[in-house]
Order: C-alpha cells, then structure tokens, then sequence
C-alpha cells in the first residue's frame, strides 16, 4: 500500500516526466540519456506490440519456424518452401530477426534465433498463437471487450453452458477447446509435480481436467493413485476416449457432471483445481471452494494451480495478457494467491497458503487443508 509520501512523489514525477520541455532535456543530458532512450523504446514496444505478435503468427502460421528446425534456410529456399513470396519472406524475416525469433548464420542463411528454438520446445505455444486469431478480432474493439460486448473468443465456451453442457449440442466446441487446453496441460503439469508430493494422498479427484491430460501426468510418477475426473459430459466423453488409448495407466473413473450444479464426488482427500477458477466470475469459485470443503474428509487438501496476479515478476501476463483474455472470454479474472488463500478460509478451510514453482509463469500453486 502507498503512503501519502510515496503519492506525493508519484505525482511530482509525473507531472515533471509528462512536460515537453523535461524530455527534450532528458534525452540529451548524460546522466538522463540512457533513460529516456529506454523508456522511449518500451513505450513504442506497447504500441507495436500488436504487430510484433502477427509477425510471430505469420511464422507460426506458414511454418516458418518449423522449416529452420531441420537446418538454415536461405530466403529463396524458405520463400519456396512457405509459399510467400520473395517480398514477403523477406520482411517477414527481417522482422523475425529484430524479435530474435530468427537469425543469420556467417553464410546469410536464417536459422533459429534464441526465442524461435525455444517456440519449438513448447509445442503448446504454437496452438495458443493461432488460437489468438479469436481473441484478435475481439481485440480490434478493446472498450467492446472491457464492456462484455466481445463475442469471437465466447465460441470457445459455448459448451461450458448449462444447456450445452449436459445436451451435447456444443460437443465440437467441447473438443476445439479442450484440446486447446491439452496441449499446454503438460507444461502446467511439470511444474506442479515438481512443487507438490503425491505420495501422501491416496484418492485423487481433478475437477474441470478436460481430457484427463493432468491426472494422465500425474499417474506417470504416482502409478497407485487412485484417480477420479469430473467434467462436463461433452468433454467427459474425449476424456473417456483419451484414457482408453493410455494401455499402460491405471483406470480413471470419470463423473460426468457440472460442478456448479451437481454434488462433488466425496471420495477424495485430495482435490485438485487446474486452471479452473480464473475462468470463474468470484461467485461460482466461492461456491466451488465452499462445495471442495464439504466433499473433503477432515485433513483433507485442495490444490489450486494456474498462472496467479499479485507477482511483479508475471504481472504483463497475469494482469495484462490474463485480464484481457478473460475479459474477452466473458467471465473470470486472474488472482493473486493472497487473494485465493481468503477466499479459501472464508470456505472453511483452516491453513490455506502459497507453495513456490519453478515457473510460475507457467503456474502458480496454493493449498489449503480442511
């Protein structure tokens, strides 16, 4: 929290930076210079971000990135191989290489450049940025999305209705996000089994898990887990057929149903929360956390894990990138961990706190226990 000392600073600086005249000076004084250059840079940044992030789409989407994985490119060869032409390819490029996404060999030739190996390491990354073309068309009215006026990004949930949801009549949507969902569900997964031991825990119970991607990572390491998935019965059904294909795990039994409406299965001592309350407005996740205190047995744990605000280190993602997003999507809205851990007390639960990750970025992670 601010003090009035720290206000009146505020307010000094910003009156002092917002004049023509303190610039002009800034930019020339030694002592200033290197600031104001910076500042003046990052400011643009925000203003060409757009752009920047359909450079990378234009890669992505003619498979740029992917062609210089096998080796260096030369601009006739990759032009070819994308179906650009030797115009387009070549600003295309030079745009890639200024965002580091590609760079020149000491023959000329493109190759990958930092960012553009580490796309490719994190496959899931590529079908997030041609899934953006929905958010995008939202995008291009803002106040539309802040409003709740968007509608291109709201297809994707259409199945996650009521209606929808037990009727089956969104099951194409049910798949298109849901495996939207699936192909970074290993990455999330990695962080949390990386923060959290299973072992003590002898019956898990994942809510919203889409097709099972999460307790499909989680069996890997803890083969005696006894698992449980409830999700909406179009996407019960994918799940069902994902775990049919993994032979080598043991069953998952799968409840069909909506948590906003149906009793929670009270097997569990263990909950787990993947990337499922910031799509919730606070009403539906307090009845959630309210409804995983009552199926839990004394002793019991909830785990909440998605990527959390409140942190300066993920903030543009959290608050930025997150709050639009959801704003676009119609409901939910990232929060910070401190903010999880009330509303978690406030359910009942009697120690609720904050557990580190790696990356989190990728995900955060708070338990409480009943």
């Amino acid at each position: 929290m601010l003090g009035p000392l720290q206000d009146r600073f505020y307010a000094w600086r910003n009156r002092i930076v917002a004049d023509p005249t303190f610039q002009r000076w800034a930019s020339h004084f030694p002592l200033t210079r290197g600031v104001a250059r910076r500042q003046s840079i990052e400011l643009f940044d925000l203003c060409a971000g757009f752009v920047y992030s359909q450079v990378l789409s234009a890669c992505v989407e003619r498979g740029l990135l992917a062609a210089l994985a096998s080796g260096p490119r030369t601009v006739e060869q990759l032009a070819t191989e994308s179906g650009l032409s030797l115009k387009a390819l070549t600003t295309v490029s030079e745009a890639a290489i200024a965002l580091k996404l590609m760079q020149r060999t000491s023959t000329g030739a493109l190759t990958l450049g930092m960012k553009g190996a580490a796309l490719l390491g994190n496959a899931w990354i590529g079908k997030f940025i041609l899934h953006h073309d929905a958010l995008y068309d939202d995008l291009r009215e803002p106040v539309a999305v802040l409003e709740g006026r968007a509608h291109h990004l709201k297809a994707y949930w259409t199945y996650a209705g009521t209606a929808a949801g037990r009727s089956g009549e969104s099951d194409r949507g049910a798949a298109a996000y849901s495996a939207l969902m699936a192909a970074s569900q290993v990455a999330v997964a990695t962080e949390i089994l990386q923060a959290h031991d299973f072992s003590p825990h002898r019956v898990l119970l994942d809510i919203g898990g889409g097709d099972g991607s999460f307790i499909r990572a989680v069996l890997t390491q803890y083969p005696t887990l006894q698992c449980h998935l409830m999700e909406l019965p179009a996407v019960t059904a994918l799940a069902q057929e994902a775990f049919a294909k993994a032979v080598d795990l043991p069953p998952v039994t799968l409840h069909p149903g909506d948590f906003r409406q149906d009793a929670l299965p009270a097997a569990a001592d263990l909950i787990t929360l993947i990337r499922i309350t910031h799509d919730h407005d606070d009403e539906v996740v307090k009845a959630l956390f309210s409804s995983v205190h009552g199926a839990l047995p004394a002793g019991g744990t909830v785990l909440v894990g998605e990527p959390m605000a409140g942190d300066r280190a993920t903030a543009r993602v959290a608050s930025g990138y997150f709050g639009l997003y959801f704003a676009a999507m119609g409901q939910g809205r990232p929060r910070s961990a401190a903010e999880l851990c009330r509303m978690l007390r406030d359910a009942g639960f009697q120690q609720a706190y904050r557990k580190a990750t790696s990356n989190p970025l990728i995900a955060s992670m708070v338990i409480a226990r009943k």
